[in-house]
């Protein structure tokens, strides 16, 4: 690799977006096959390689993506793929490995376009904050530049031919990670989950399909994508979006007027833990990260902000402990590592108790 992917890897969420104390990250995806050759899960080695090739001599000839790193995922690290995995850059499947995987990556991360995922491409790109729109237009001049020139798998009546058929027809899955700490301790995070079924969505952790909610964090996305244009698509989401953003909004004010003590007293008892704890695995972190970055709106932390807090929930993650602290695979000594980083900065941070 030519640049330094660990340091690079979550530099997006630097960025500034929209609704940043309810709103983590949004992301857009696009998924794509070429024509003629069967879908990446039923594919033959050989042709497998055949997409590959062709993939990479249509990214080669680009100038857009002169700059793009080039990953093979069969030859790096299984620990290199769980820590692209972890910030988000390749999908749960693509951490398996696997020969005539690759990833091409921009810098800083943002936009990242895997090859021979389930679908033979899938592009998508990853803004902080809520910014579906300016994500939109990004993604749709990628695709325009690699489908004009890759033979591409589509029927007049389906549209874009994808492995799995909720993709079908423009392919586009649009996500909105949201933080709802408000309707998780108000003991409504049930009810907003009904209230989005039927609505054509999928609720999700904080790795996207089968993974856990963890932190007070969902991923709120799309089911399908058959019969709406991509702006109609982006359109409904952020709809659905704004919708919970309000209700966690409600949410908080009324922690807020009525039970500000126990909000107060959860927030720097969190504090208290993360500041002085010897152990920490992830699970917990999430948890009491999860109430600082609530304390962040009562103005508790001066020296602290949402883009602190949001690095943080990608870089407590057990690859990224392992390269920042060089604990190696053992679970003891990595959360002691997670503990004595998270100490460093809320030490280093203070507060304004």
């Amino acid at each position: 690799m030519k640049r330094n992917l660990y340091s690079e890897s979550d530099i997006w969420l630097k960025d500034e977006g929209d609704c940043e104390n309810v709103v983590i990250s949004s992301r857009i995806r696009l998924a794509r096959n070429l024509s003629k050759i069967p879908f990446s899960t039923h594919a033959k080695p050989e042709e497998l390689a055949n997409v590959e090739r062709l993939v990479d001599e249509r990214i080669q000839s680009i100038p857009a993506f002169n700059d793009y790193e080039s990953i093979s995922l069969h030859d790096v690290s299984q620990f290199t793929r769980r820590y692209l995995k972890e910030s988000h850059i390749i999908s749960p499947e693509m951490e398996k490995g696997g020969e005539h995987r690759k990833v091409y990556l921009s810098p800083g991360g943002r936009i990242s376009i895997m090859v021979n995922e389930e679908d033979h491409l899938r592009f998508q790109i990853l803004a902080a904050g809520y910014n579906l729109r300016e994500i939109l237009d990004d993604l749709i001049k990628l695709d325009t530049k690699l489908v004009e020139l890759l033979p591409i798998a589509f029927s007049e009546q389906l549209g874009f031919l994808t492995a799995c058929p909720t993709n079908l027809g423009t392919g586009l899955r649009v996500s909105v990670m949201l933080h709802l700490p408000g309707l998780v301790f108000n003991r409504q995070i049930e009810d907003t989950i009904k209230m989005l079924q039927p609505l054509g969505v999928t609720i999700r952790g904080f790795y996207g399909e089968d993974s856990e909610f963890t932190g007070d964090v969902f991923q709120i996305s799309n089911e399908a994508s058959l019969g709406k244009n991509e702006e109609a698509i982006v359109d409904s989401i952020g709809s659905i979006a704004n919708k919970v953003i309000e209700q966690e909004e409600e949410a908080r004010m009324e922690l807020f007027d009525k039970r500000p003590l126990i909000v107060e007293d959860t927030v720097w008892r969190s504090f208290g833990i993360l500041s002085q704890a010897r152990l920490m695995d992830t699970q917990e972190t999430m948890k009491l990260l999860s109430r600082i970055r609530l304390g962040i709106e009562r103005k508790y932390f001066s020296k602290m902000n949402h883009y602190i807090l949001n690095r943080l929930f990608f870089s407590i993650q057990p690859a990224h402990v392992e390269y920042k602290r060089q604990t190696g695979p053992n679970n003891q000594k990595r959360d002691a590592a997670r503990a004595e980083l998270l100490r460093c900065l809320f030490t280093q941070s203070g507060s304004d108790n």
